[in-house]
């Protein structure tokens, strides 16, 4: 559809495990995160600080701990060159936009 927001899930897996500090920074983390960008949802899981699989779309079943979730708007508005005040991170978009950041706190910090 047009004016679908739609995440290159290949690229995204390959750029966060060849990114240096993605990987220091998250070697002992292990989770399945969802995202979702309007009514489309993501899951991506997470093992050992390596994006093991990136995917559009779901069976209906599929687990995660985090959820990343926000309107199509939103999330162009974050994903923008030079996102505008309050869309330039996900703390801000939650507190002032229709942003949730939620799930099992246990895997927010990778350090916990």
């Amino acid at each position: 559809m047009d004016g679908t927001l739609v995440l290159p899930v290949d690229a995204i897996r390959e750029g966060l495990n060849a990114d240096p500090e993605f990987v220091l920074q998250a070697r002992f983390w292990t989770a399945d995160i969802r995202f979702v960008i309007g009514s489309d949802q993501y899951f991506m899981r997470i093992e050992n600080g390596r994006v093991v699989r990136f995917k559009e779309g779901t069976q209906g079943f599929d687990p995660y701990d985090v959820n990343v979730a926000g309107p199509e708007a939103v999330w162009r508005e974050m994903l923008a060159e030079t996102p505008r005040p309050f869309y330039h991170d996900w703390l801000a978009a939650q507190f002032h936009h229709e942003f949730e950041l939620s799930g099992d706190r246990r895997h927010h910090r990778v350090d916990a």
